[in-house]
């Protein structure tokens, strides 16, 4: 079963990133402030007839299409969760600004299904992604394995000696042990905040384990 809709659409004006709540109808019921300011700004960027498509059909307002996607043969998430009451959501590739979104259904008072589309920028998203998965999460650093993997392309656009070099803060157990985590992690953010203004951009710094740091210069 789909989840209640919340009674105050408004809450969502204080999410970072559009919102359209759709009913089954297609028409577009609520804008959160982040997806009256993205059209906006279509409109500021020159295309004259977004304006036109506010409040009206979702397919509109997204698409600037005259009707429903899936008349035309595209995929309609309205559509598919509409025909599966059990479903409480799906993802669709969203072709306004290369963007994808998700739209979820939901229960109002009155037992009707409302949809909110919440879109989120893939290029952005994959940027985040990869921050993550080649970056020390605590101190803003590479990790080992990107560390490891620079390495040989750091060597090849180089003419220069290069030379490499491992720390380790000794004792860093015994001052998380008497002092917390939280000022052993402090003093490991404080290291790489220095090694980062030590060094420059093009040089490789890494947090490798625990209180070990590698550099590549």
């Amino acid at each position: 079963m789909s989840k209640k809709a919340p009674a105050d659409y408004s809450l969502f004006d204080k999410l970072l990133y559009p919102i359209l709540v759709i009913n089954d109808e297609y028409d577009v019921i609520f804008l959160n402030t982040a997806a009256k300011k993205e059209y906006l700004q279509d409109i500021a960027n020159g295309e004259s007839n977004v304006k036109d498509r506010l409040d009206k059909k979702c397919y509109k307002i997204s698409h600037g299409y005259d009707r429903p996607c899936h008349e035309i043969g595209e995929d309609c998430p309205i559509k598919e969760l509409s025909a599966d009451k059990n479903k409480n959501y799906v993802t669709v590739k969203h072709n306004h600004k290369g963007n994808f979104y998700k739209v979820e259904a939901y229960r109002d008072a009155d037992d009707q299904f409302l949809f909110f589309e919440s879109h989120f920028d893939v290029t952005e998203l994959a940027r985040e992604i990869e921050e993550i998965k080649f970056r020390d999460e605590l101190t803003g650093l590479l990790n080992s394995s990107s560390f490891s993997s620079k390495i040989p392309e750091f060597i090849s656009d180089t003419k220069d000696l290069c030379l490499l070099m491992l720390l380790d803060i000794h004792n860093l157990t015994y001052i998380n042990q008497v002092y917390g985590l939280s000022s052993g992690d402090g003093l490991l953010k404080k290291i790489g905040g220095l090694l980062k203004e030590t060094f420059k951009d093009t040089d490789i710094i890494a947090r490798i384990a625990g209180g070990e740091f590698g550099l590549f210069f």
